[in-house]
């Protein structure tokens, strides 16, 4: 069994002094002398800060969720070019469909991403201790340790997807036919330039995130823990600077998005009504995020029961998050569960005209903020994309939840603690150990890797990391 070495370089890097670089011929791949039954990969990281991420791949295939790492890795990193960073893998057991053998090649990817586009997925973890990382990033869902559906990312971490919105224009709203339909008056129809992409929980904030985040409580078994935190507006943001927007965009220091701020220099917010609209929808133009549209306004819904827990099958009581479908982008709950506070004033009537990255109006005439989404106890017309509410921000009742926003440019990483977790395992089989001995090889037959999309579901969201090396066994 043999190593050889496959460098696939994007022209990134020749475009911006700027941009980070694994540096080619740096990589390595080795046993760690010793009874662990560890690996080590090392590699030069040069020119610039950046991401670092590493995924596993047998004969081409992604060994995915199951590939759990510890050391330089899925975290932002500092550039030396003398210094070698570490990645530690250490393979423990063989996960269903990928058993080695001496003829089977294992491929190494390790990738670097600019601060200012980073991957996919980044999880931050709740507890806040400072002898470990507070944040953890992947470049798609496949790579997310445990899946995204892991119960970590609802208890003690919270996760995050990247929507790709920079640039991107949208029709906000419901055609006319469909607000018909709803019997609605206050979706008008038009269109929303975005400028910049922005992350978004990946489910309603729960119970034990709140916990976590508010008293640092450790999730231990409880069930209802798993359904979505109920908050007022004021408890999210706060009363007094939290109140302000859109006149600035700051918080309470003693409110939940104010804690989290403190904690890890994020950026942490509601969604405004635009945002949370174009990354509910996902690309789609239908009353759901699923490409489909109601059947039925009011009563069973064969499209709703899919995405949503909603009047018709949550026995009109609240439900764990994440039951149901997610849509394109990854996002589960957008419709039903609960409704979700965004960050405007409500209007009933936000125009026909263009307008880009809309902050909302600067009052309300009922001093009410919006609400998004629907709620467990909401029929089919009430939960889909272009549905609008409102609420005092004062109000506290068992229906009203929140989704957290992290905005995507630099100074979104201020205070980020850089680091290591703990050793972790991975799971696969390496068959027979081989000592290393790499060969360069420019002509690389898994250069189409590179900047592959493991989770766009034919959608146009592809992410550009800066460059990629790739070390196959």
């Amino acid at each position: 069994m043999r190593f050889f070495l496959l460098a696939a370089l994007s022209g990134a890097f020749a475009a911006s002094a700027a941009s980070p670089r694994i540096v080619e011929g740096s990589v390595t791949f080795s046993e760690s002398g010793d009874d662990s039954g560890r690996y080590k990969i090392t590699y030069l990281l040069d020119d610039a800060p950046g991401i670092v991420t590493a995924d596993i791949f047998t004969n081409g295939v992604s060994i995915g969720s199951a590939c759990i790492m510890s050391g330089d890795v899925n975290r932002l990193l500092e550039p030396d070019d003398e210094k070698p960073k570490e990645i530690w893998w250490t393979p423990v057991s063989v996960p269903q469909g990928f058993a080695l053998s001496d003829e089977d090649k294992l491929t190494v990817k390790v990738t670097a991403w600019k601060k200012e586009s980073p991957p996919d997925y980044f999880a931050v973890r709740l507890d806040f201790d400072a002898s470990g990382d507070v944040f953890r990033y992947y470049a798609s869902s496949n790579t997310v340790p445990g899946g995204v559906a892991d119960k970590l990312y609802k208890t003690d971490m919270m996760l995050f997807r990247k929507v790709p919105a920079a640039g991107a224009t949208y029709r906000m709203g419901s055609p006319a036919e469909e607000a018909k339909a709803a019997g609605k008056t206050n979706e008008t129809q038009h269109d929303v330039r975005l400028t910049n992409d922005y992350y978004v929980a990946v489910y309603p904030m729960t119970r034990a995130q709140y916990k976590r985040i508010k008293s640092n409580t450790m999730y231990v078994s409880a069930d209802d823990d798993l359904y979505p935190a109920i908050q007022s507006y004021n408890s999210v943001r706060g009363s007094s600077d939290g109140a302000k927007w859109p006149e600035n965009d700051e918080v309470d220091s003693n409110s939940i998005v104010g804690v989290l701020r403190e904690r890890t220099g994020m950026r942490f917010d509601l969604l405004t009504e635009a945002e949370w609209e174009y990354a509910c929808r996902a690309g789609t133009t239908t009353a759901l995020n699923s490409g489909k549209n109601l059947t039925n306004q009011t009563g069973i819904d064969a499209a709703a029961e899919e995405v949503a827990v909603y009047k018709h099958n949550s026995g009109e009581v609240a439900n764990p998050v994440g039951c149901h479908l997610p849509n394109a982008l990854g996002l589960y709950d957008m419709h039903g569960c609960v409704y979700e506070w965004c960050l405007d004033w409500y209007v009933a009537n936000l125009g026909s005209s263009f307008a880009t990255s809309p902050v909302g109006p600067a009052s309300s005439e009922d001093s009410t903020r919006v609400l998004r989404g629907g709620y467990y106890k909401s029929e089919p017309k009430d939960i889909r994309s272009a549905f609008r509410t409102r609420k005092a921000p004062t109000k506290t009742d068992n229906v009203t939840g929140v989704r957290l926003k992290c905005p995507v440019f630099e100074s979104m990483y201020a205070g980020a603690d850089s680091k290591s977790y703990g050793e972790v395992a991975c799971s696969i089989s390496l068959g027979a150990s081989a000592s290393a001995v790499l060969d360069a090889d420019e002509e690389s037959p898994f250069v189409s890797v590179v900047c592959r999309s493991g989770d766009s579901n034919g959608m146009n969201f592809v992410s550009k990391p800066i460059g990629t090396i790739l070390l196959v066994r």
